[in-house]
């Protein structure tokens, strides 16, 4: 999809930031999915479908995964969820997390604001857009 492997890239470079996937597809199938596209090596962690069945047992199995890896002394500064369905805006409340859903599957923006999204973007083409709601930029 327009603008991930450039955000990815971005976002892998920073040593302020930890990347982990959150996905209702297997383990084996999102590795497959992510090394068709190439996007496997940006992601230190992750919560899959078969850890648990519910999108927010999965979010928040892998909020503990990311607290695990942090070094000692060091806090969470901002944490986020991006992705393209009302289930993973759901995911990112029961975390906590700031939601910014991208309209680049079934849901249009309007439906993803509808879903109570926190930031809903049609795509991740502008990597700048995408850091500022991040914070940073």
């Amino acid at each position: 999809y327009p603008g991930v492997k450039n955000l990815l890239e971005t976002l892998t470079a920073r040593k302020d930031v930890m990347l982990g996937l959150v996905t209702g597809n297997v383990e084996a199938c999102a590795t497959i999915k992510l090394r068709q596209f190439d996007l496997h090596g940006h992601f230190v962690l992750g919560a899959f479908g078969d850890d648990h069945a519910d999108r927010g047992d999965i979010a928040r199995l892998a909020l503990r995964r990311v607290r695990d890896r942090l070094e000692p002394g060091r806090k969470i500064g901002g944490l986020f969820l991006i992705g393209d369905t009302p289930f993973d805006i759901a995911a990112a409340k029961s975390i906590h997390a700031t939601s910014i859903a991208v309209a680049t599957g079934k849901f249009d923006v309007s439906a993803l604001r509808t879903a109570g999204a926190d930031h809903a973007l049609a795509d991740l083409s502008d990597t700048n857009q995408v850091l500022r709601l991040l914070g940073l930029l």
